[in-house]
């Protein structure tokens, strides 16, 4: 424990040095940090640490996405580094089941769901990764601009597509737009697209490439198995499937190699085993796939 505490803290030290010189200076002064912190990730990830609590560093070199609904506890982490403008190795596009997500919650969202809601899925974020643990985060200072956004996509497309459901959406503007906010500072500015381009993108990912399967569709209120619906999806490997007390669908993950040149999402592809190691807590071959209360 005390060597595996020596690590953290050094290289947390590193890279929270260079972050202070500004993100362009992260990717190659923290270079060793982000390697080490990465060893230290995957070792916790395989194997565990009891008691194990990272340190608490500026700007957050260790995330922690802390996981309740009264069905469960989890709480994981992930190295955070900073980043380049389309410098990443794939995308994880994450899409939820918004009836899991409102599981006992009495969000405004939850007490009037839209109908597509009941039988789709709608996007949580479409995210830059590096594929071994680490993702790049918040790559410029661009601000998110709501008139840019809507006037390109349309309000009532992604209130439905990418909903808010904390939030009524008669609180239209800068409370709703919390969500597509931290969604465009956090992965948007990663990617090297353009703002338009980037919510657009991973609408016409959700509406056109990635439809919701009948093997959830089709059996809402009821049960799916993890290898229909990864055969949904290609096949084994093809889904990362995040559930609420190992059973409960919550989240679907897919991975996606970027263009190099347009850096827009290409071609689907196996999500590496960092990736799945992560986010994929499903652990029955029987799903529940919740319906709205």
């Amino acid at each position: 424990m005390s060597s595996l505490l020596v690590v953290l803290s050094a290289a947390a030290a590193v890279a929270a040095a260079a972050a202070s010189r500004g993100p362009d200076m992260m990717p190659r002064a923290a270079e060793g940090a982000k390697a080490e912190m990465t060893e230290v990730f995957k070792a916790v990830v395989t194997n565990g640490v009891e008691g194990f609590q990272p340190p608490l560093v500026d700007g957050g070199i260790l995330e922690s996405e802390g996981k309740s609904d009264g069905r469960g506890i989890q709480e994981l982490w992930r190295v955070v580094t900073g980043g380049t403008p389309g410098d990443f190795n794939l995308y994880i596009f994450a899409m939820s089941w918004k009836a899991e997500w409102c599981y006992h919650q009495n969000f405004p969202g939850c007490k009037k769901p839209r109908s597509f809601w009941e039988k789709n899925l709608t996007i949580h974020g479409l995210w830059p990764d590096y594929g071994d643990g680490t993702y790049p985060t918040t790559c410029s200072s661009e601000p998110y601009d709501h008139d840019r956004v809507v006037n390109a996509i349309g309000l009532d497309v992604l209130e439905t597509m990418w909903p808010n459901i904390q939030v009524p959406e008669e609180f239209a503007g800068k409370k709703y737009d919390s969500f597509w906010e931290h969604e465009w500072t956090k992965h948007g500015t990663c990617t090297g697209l353009s703002m338009e381009e980037y919510f657009s993108t991973a609408i016409s990912l959700l509406q056109r490439r990635f439809l919701t399967p009948p093997q959830l569709a089709e059996n809402v209120g009821g049960q799916t198995t993890r290898v229909d619906l990864e055969d949904a999806y290609g096949g084994e490997g093809m889904a990362v499937l995040d559930c609420r007390g190992k059973v409960h669908l919550n989240q679907v993950y897919l991975c996606l190699e970027p263009d190099p040149e347009t850096h827009l999402p290409g071609e689907q592809v196996a999500c590496p085993p960092a990736v799945v190691a992560h986010d994929d807590t499903c652990g029955q071959d029987s799903l529940d796939v919740a319906a709205f209360e």
